[in-house]
């Protein structure tokens, strides 16, 4: 699978993890099982995975770690498994468990209207990327926005080329990427992306020295209306489960409507 079509999925924000992977990867149904490969960046966990219809049962450890391996090698630096559920389900865990997986729990909200919340920011302007400079700006402000998230970890070598593989993505027609922008600096930073009239958001970032202060729902609500407004019938965003941000995403009028689980080692 190539381009911007929705695989048949109970899950809406599995279906455009799979059409975002689709875009510059691979994407193959096997039958059983969907394989996601993304070249351009094989430390994305979320662009090289497997993906099964159902949570993991008796057997499922030494099944799903010899696809995965096949699959995408055995020199992938994580496994990464994820089953087409909605509800949370997360079936027979403990051997992956007992093997140093950790339950991935993330959370799909939609919108198909937005609302101006509390506390917007009148003097942010919130448009896409324009030149080299900018997008300079937006992947240093990613890094470090990663590494304050993540408490220190060394994140360049993935937020880099990610942000690379972003801009060729943009270049190539299949989205924009936007910031919120004050006395010519960018406060925050996101992607969004369209497989068909659907709009999927992408790596909400706002600078660590800005936390709190309105920018995030500002820029998420100023990128949705230009999202809708450029014909997209549906916005998506998936945020992890326990993860602050995706009550300023429900500011702006985002409803939960997925649980999303899978099984990650690293």
């Amino acid at each position: 699978m190539r381009g911007s079509a929705l695989v048949d999925l109970r899950s809406l924000g599995l279906a455009t993890d799979l059409a975002l992977a689709s875009f510059d990867g691979v994407v193959e149904d096997r039958g059983d099982y969907i394989v996601a490969r993304t070249p351009a960046n094989p430390r994305f966990y979320w662009g090289n995975f497997v993906l099964f219809p159902d949570p993991p049962v008796d057997g499922s450890m030494a099944r799903w770690t010899q696809i995965f391996e096949e699959e995408l090698g055995v020199d992938t630096p994580h496994r990464l498994f994820v089953w087409d559920r909605t509800d949370g389900d997360v079936g027979l865990v403990a051997p992956f468990l007992a093997e140093g997986f950790e339950i991935d729990r993330g959370t799909a909200l939609t919108a198909t209207a937005v609302r101006r919340p509390a506390h917007a920011r009148d003097d942010l302007e919130v448009r896409p990327l324009r030149d080299d400079g900018e997008w300079t700006e937006a992947t240093a402000l990613q890094v470090a926005a990663f590494t304050a998230r993540y408490e220190g970890r060394e994140m360049e070598s993935f937020v880099i080329p990610q942000m690379r593989r972003y801009r060729s993505l943009v270049e190539q027609g299949h989205g924009e990427w936007f910031g919120a922008f004050a006395g010519g600096r960018i406060l925050g930073t996101l992607g969004i992306f369209r497989a068909g009239a659907i709009a999927r958001f992408q790596l909400v970032g706002t600078h660590p020295e800005h936390h709190g202060r309105g920018v995030c729902r500002t820029l998420v609500h100023g990128a949705s209306q230009l999202a809708l407004a450029s014909g997209a019938r549906a916005l998506v965003m998936c945020a992890d489960a326990d993860y602050h941000a995706a009550r300023v995403y429900e500011s702006v009028g985002f409803i939960p409507t997925e649980q999303i689980t899978g099984l990650l080692r690293t």
